[in-house]
């Protein structure tokens, strides 16, 4: 059942975009469904805006290098345009911190930088958090191969993505706008109050053990609910309608 409510919004949205409309649309077609999505794009945009999107010539490729108002790309076409823009996305590397420091606070390194030791310990940990999130979503363990991206650095470690779990009892920095997700500014404000109650001491913590599962139990979530290798910090939402309810006595 919730495979095939998941099948009906994949082709819902599919064909309000069109995609098959031309092989210009084409080449904007996800490569998977929407169930298996890992970011925070809607599906759903004003009426009109993907018949003036089909309008446009698009490309998929890479852009190898730019001279004067061409683009070369991978595949030899030149491309002449008035303007570059580039979305190549974020870093959640904390550069201003030595490596051996971002460890041991929890926060993410280059692979290539990263203590094979801390990995190891923490990929055991995950791997039985794992099982407990297969246990509980059964659906999850058939997981399809997609396209995806090289790692780009080690998953966070940070308790509840704020705190660091080493030297729990050192509560004199933490960490927000970790998390990735659509209501940005309720999440903020939550993370703050959680923060100043942290940086207080006036916020009881679990054992260091406790937490570390907490967090392995994490990102073997989102390993297997947003592929790839578990670094994408997003989280699933749900609708809310508010409404007031009047009474008369």
């Amino acid at each position: 059942m919730v495979d095939a409510m998941w099948a009906a919004i994949d082709g819902m949205w599919r064909k309000t975009a069109g995609y098959e409309r031309s092989e210009s649309m084409q080449n904007l077609k996800p490569d998977r469904p929407v169930f298996w999505f890992s970011d925070g794009a809607a599906v759903y945009n004003k009426e009109g805006l993907w018949d003036i999107v089909a309008k446009a010539d698009v490309l998929r490729d890479d852009v190898v290098s730019m001279e004067g108002k061409e683009v070369l790309l991978k595949s030899g076409k030149r491309v002449e345009c008035d303007a570059v823009i580039t979305a190549t996305g974020w870093s959640n590397v904390y550069p201003f911190f030595k490596d051996g420091l971002a460890t041991r606070l929890g926060l993410p390194v280059l692979p290539e930088n990263a203590d094979v030791k801390d990995v190891d310990t923490w990929e055991a940990r995950i791997s039985q958090a794992d099982k407990i999130v297969t246990d509980t979503f059964p659906r999850l363990k058939l997981q399809p191969k997609f396209p995806d991206h090289a790692q780009k650095a080690t998953p966070g470690r940070l308790y509840r993505y704020i705190a660091p779990v080493a030297d729990s009892e050192d509560r004199s920095i933490a960490f927000l706008g970790t998390t990735g997700t659509t209501q940005s500014f309720l999440v903020a404000e939550v993370q703050a109050l959680w923060a100043t109650a942290y940086l207080s001491g006036g916020l009881p913590l679990p054992s260091e053990e406790k937490m570390r599962d907490e967090i392995a139990l994490a990102t073997a979530w989102r390993r297997r609910r947003y592929l790839g290798d578990g670094c994408t910090i997003l989280f699933e939402q749900l609708p809310v309608s508010c409404f007031r309810l009047v009474v008369s006595g």
